[in-house]
């Protein structure tokens, strides 16, 4: 029993290692969620590749919850094929319903995550329009080999 114990510690700290080696990269898109009331728009800031690998579950690439007003996919240019979806709500989605935002613009530094993708691909910004479907409101093509991703160390 003294000789199995050291044996299947070593094989449960070694899992999690092994199942982040398979993992894809993280990507993350910051962008700028701009505008006021009446308007709204979307400006890219950076593409970065961070330092850890995706911790999210590979299994379930499609959101199906749609709870959030917004929702964001990655989406293969040439087939159309949603690679990856997650809804989420967003600061500027808050803050576009008080009343501020009827006499000023704001900008918030907004981002979004998920498995880093090998080729081109759109990200693709859909918010809740009425009946609670979600309308495009940006689309942008990037290119991971030449979008000057930032890669993180920290």
């Amino acid at each position: 029993m003294k000789k199995v114990l050291p044996v299947l510690l070593c094989t449960a700290l070694w899992i999690p290692v092994l199942s982040f080696a398979q993992a894809p990269a993280t990507m993350r898109v910051d962008y700028f969620h701009s505008g006021n009331h009446d308007a709204e728009m979307f400006s890219l800031d950076q593409v970065v590749i961070e330092p850890l690998p995706w911790t999210g579950n590979m299994a379930q690439p499609h959101d199906v919850t749609s709870r959030g007003k917004y929702l964001f996919e990655i989406v293969d240019p040439d087939s159309g094929h949603i690679a990856w979806s997650r809804s989420f709500s967003s600061i500027y989605g808050e803050w576009e319903t008080i009343g501020e935002s009827r006499t000023i613009n704001r900008s918030f530094h907004e981002s979004v995550r998920f498995p880093a993708q090998e080729s081109v691909f759109h990200l693709v910004m859909k918010k809740r329009g009425p009946g609670n479907a979600f309308g495009e409101v940006w689309r942008i093509e990037l290119d991971p080999t030449t979008c000057s991703a930032n890669i993180s160390d920290s």
